[in-house]
């Protein structure tokens, strides 16, 4: 069996997260953005995307578009250009709190015609959701999983609130969301979390202190080759360089 790419990567230790009982982005006004930035889980053609909200109010007129969009190398914020679409109306998503998504796939000119998204693995995209049609008093309201500290990869979430500035910002919770292919299937994109105990794992460290270093001692439950380190670490205000390291251990699995 050949190696495969974890696309996120991996945390340790990775506690269960748990489901945000509040809402984490809104649509409200006709300007407003929720984005959902991935990378797609395997090459193929994406038919939609889906995402987990409240109850949506919204006149029988309005219609909520969802689309895939490029990202943008520079910030990592949508890029406006909604590639393929569909609207969707109030009625199509029920009155209840759960999984949205707009049942048809989306296209090149938002009908059964267009073109659907191909993409390779590995391919980092948006799905957008925003109003097309808007009235006074709608809102769409959209879950996500609240973290012990923000969401630091893919997926991850942005929001463009229009009633407090008309620029994308990174929200820091990790959105509840997930693709379906055109194959029927719909291949995990979950958000890498940081564990929860984060507080009580918190070292403080300095060229003062002996030793000067921390590590964490972990092992996989399968063969991997590791391509990449990365460390959540906080208050650099002054601080010098450091090295993040990885080491192999003799005989773990007896220690």
């Amino acid at each position: 069996m050949t190696f495969q790419t974890l696309q996120g990567g991996l945390v340790f230790p990775n506690f269960p997260p748990v489901l945000a009982t509040v809402v984490v982005a809104s649509l409200a006004e006709a300007a407003d953005r929720v984005g959902f930035i991935f990378r797609a889980p395997k090459t193929g053609t994406i038919d939609q995307f889906e995402l987990h909200g409240d109850p949506v109010v919204m006149n029988a007129a309005s219609r909520i578009r969802f689309s895939f969009q490029n990202v943008s190398a520079g910030d990592g914020f949508p890029d406006g250009v909604q590639d393929q679409f569909r609207d969707v109306a109030a009625t199509d998503f029920g009155a209840l709190e759960g999984w949205k998504k707009p049942h048809k796939a989306l296209t090149s000119d938002g009908t059964d015609t267009g073109s659907k998204r191909s993409v390779t693995r590995g391919d980092v995209l948006a799905g957008v959701l925003q109003f097309q049609i808007f009235t006074a008093g709608d809102q769409f309201d959209v879950y996500g999983i609240a973290p012990a500290l923000p969401n630091l990869a893919f997926p991850y979430m942005a929001h463009l609130d229009f009633s407090v500035s008309a620029s994308w910002v990174m929200n820091v919770n990790a959105p509840l969301f997930g693709v379906r292919y055109s194959d029927g299937s719909t291949p995990v994109v979950a958000p890498l979390i940081v564990p929860d105990i984060h507080i009580a794992a918190t070292v403080s460290i300095d060229t003062g202190t002996t030793p000067d270093e921390v590590g964490i001692r972990f092992r996989l439950p399968f063969p991997v080759k590791v391509g990449a380190l990365w460390g959540v670490i906080t208050n650099l205000s002054g601080a010098g360089d450091f090295d993040l390291k990885l080491y192999s251990i003799p005989n773990f699995r007896n220690n």
